[in-house]
């Protein structure tokens, strides 16, 4: 196992899931408790394998009073660092080496309120930022050499949502639009892999994932939608009460699992919730069965499929979904 130290500063991505089954994930812990100026918190990223083994760590060093950066993993193992703040991108083998480090654009100016948005599928990974007349948005494809693919300007802003589909060809963008009257429309935009629109439905996500059988999952905080991906028909989009946030989001046997709580409270720096309750419901929104469990306050969180069963961990403790 490698250990890298990357020394900078950081400005971080959207963190956007879309695979049930994954080769590797990354699991991140802060240290350092920075306050005010000349303190740092050290990030570090383990990329780890399904069954738990580390490849390798990145460490970063990072100022007081900037966010953290986004790590994307390839199907192979290696990895891309995403640094919005200064517009890098670092590529790093699945050895935990530094390949090559480029920016987005050329002669880019450091700047704190740009946001990357980023996604990968097997050998690629698309990111999405703003355009510099922040009337349109661009869109880049690398391979997980690093090299620049494709790249494409589209005329839609403030996503806040991105999915893709090597295979399918599809590439789905969740935005916000303004009315001249004041109105906000969500929106999910599908394009192709060559930037033109297919598809839009009047929906909304944050994270999403895609299915064996056509589908597209996705949710946010409030909602969870599913499109079918091979005729482009919006399945159904189930809608939380105003106190319900919805937690994680998996599927199973052509069931879709929501794993939701009331509002979380605060305590010492970590939000906790009490009492999930997992709904399950078929293709086309209904609902199949829902239960309350009592568990103790919880954090942690996620859905993981174990070799007998789907669970839902929470802390240490573990929910057998039958």
């Amino acid at each position: 196992m490698k250990k890298i130290l990357l020394i900078t500063v950081l400005f971080s991505g959207c963190v956007i899931g879309q695979s049930l089954k994954q080769n590797y994930n990354v699991e991140q812990k802060v240290n350092g408790g920075a306050k005010d100026i000349g303190e740092y918190n050290f990030v570090e990223y383990s990329v780890k394998s399904s069954d738990g083994k580390e490849l390798y760590q990145i460490v970063d060093k990072v100022d007081y009073d900037i966010p953290f950066s986004k790590l994307e993993v390839f199907e192979n193992g290696s990895s891309l660092l995403i640094n919005a703040f200064y517009g890098r991108l670092t590529f790093i083998s699945d050895n935990g080496t530094k390949v090559k480090s480029s920016k987005i654009r050329d002669n880019l100016e450091v700047e704190y309120e740009r946001s990357i948005l980023s996604v990968g599928d097997k050998k690629s990974v698309l990111i999405i930022f703003r355009g510099q007349n922040k009337k349109s948005s661009i869109v880049q494809r690398y391979n997980e050499n690093g090299n620049l693919e494709k790249e494409f300007e589209i005329p839609i802003t403030n996503v806040n949502g991105i999915a893709f589909s090597e295979s399918l060809n599809q590439i789905y963008l969740s935005h916000i639009q303004w009315e001249n009257s004041g109105k906000l429309n969500r929106r999910v935009t599908l394009l192709n892999t060559s930037g033109e629109v297919v598809e839009s439905f009047n929906a909304n996500f944050e994270k999403g994932f895609f299915t064996e059988d056509n589908q597209f999952i996705a949710f946010s905080n409030k909602s969870v939608l599913s499109i079918n991906t091979a005729n482009l028909e919006l399945k159904f989009i189930e809608k939380l009460k105003e106190e319900q946030i919805v937690l994680d989001v998996t599927y199973l046997e052509k069931e879709t699992l929501i794993a939701f709580a009331k509002s979380p409270e605060l305590e010492n720096g970590k939000w906790y919730y009490k009492n999930p309750t997992i709904k399950r419901i078929d293709s086309n929104g209904n609902e199949i069965k829902q239960l309350n469990y009592e568990v103790n306050p919880f954090s942690e969180y996620k859905f993981i499929m174990s070799q007998n069963n789907l669970e839902f961990v929470i802390g240490e403790e573990k929910i057998i979904i039958d």
